[in-house]
């Protein structure tokens, strides 16, 4: 059994968004970016009549660079919108539970009824946003579509591991991805087996096809 006791902080929120915006969108935002600068490029360099318009060079270059650049924009936005979400933030709490046969997930976040109500309607525009509906919500949007069963006040629920899409680990956190638009984050720090996450890692490749799993590779200490 391993478990994670989890309060949430500012720290791993705005952890998490970065790794959405930026690390886990660079390969795809260079492709972007050298796509679009070989047509700059190409459309300078030939000298046919067919390339001698110049908006579109220049167009190609922009989006080229610029685009990619948005999401390192929007992080002060993203900064903002935490601090204005940090008593939410800071009165989260989740137990969740990886047994052999399922994981146990448990809600004890204490919210205000006016608070409650406010958090259960909101929808996920996108990616970036979906963990608000993960460990924000009284009510997590996996009692939906992934859980397998209910107690307690709709405050447990059961998951096989066959539920989830893939599993991420960044410098601080675990992401257990249920869908494309909603993740379970697990801050490395709550986890109660004494540290040891080499251990809750090699039961997780047992779980869940390991080619969903990409966890950080340990660097090999040489002696």
């Amino acid at each position: 059994m391993h478990k994670f006791d989890v309060k949430y902080t500012y720290d791993n929120y705005y952890e998490y968004y970065k790794f959405v915006l930026i690390k886990q969108r660079i390969i795809k935002d260079l492709i972007f970016c050298v796509l679009f600068v070989a047509v700059a490029i190409y459309w300078w360099v030939d000298k046919s009549e067919s390339t001698d318009n110049k908006l579109l060079p220049i167009l190609s270059l922009v989006f080229g660079i610029g685009m990619p650049m948005l999401n390192f924009v929007t992080i002060p936005m993203i900064k903002k919108q935490l601090r204005n979400r940090q008593h939410e933030i800071d009165t989260t709490h989740i137990v969740v539970t990886f047994n052999e046969e399922e994981v146990v997930y448990e809600n004890q976040s204490e919210f205000s009824k006016e608070n409650k109500e406010v958090v259960e309607t909101s929808e996920p525009a996108e990616e970036t946003v979906a963990v608000e509906n993960t460990v924000n919500e009284s009510t997590p949007v996996v009692e939906e579509t992934k859980a397998e069963e209910v107690k307690e006040d709709d405050r447990i629920f059961t998951l096989k591991y066959n539920n989830f899409l893939s599993v991420k680990e960044s410098k601080n956190l675990f992401m257990f991805y249920l869908d494309r638009q909603t993740v379970i984050i697990l801050p490395k720090s709550t986890y109660t087996g004494y540290n040891d996450l080499s251990e809750f890692k090699n039961f997780i490749l047992t779980k869940i096809n390991p080619k969903r799993v990409k966890f950080i590779k340990e660097k090999r200490v040489e002696n």
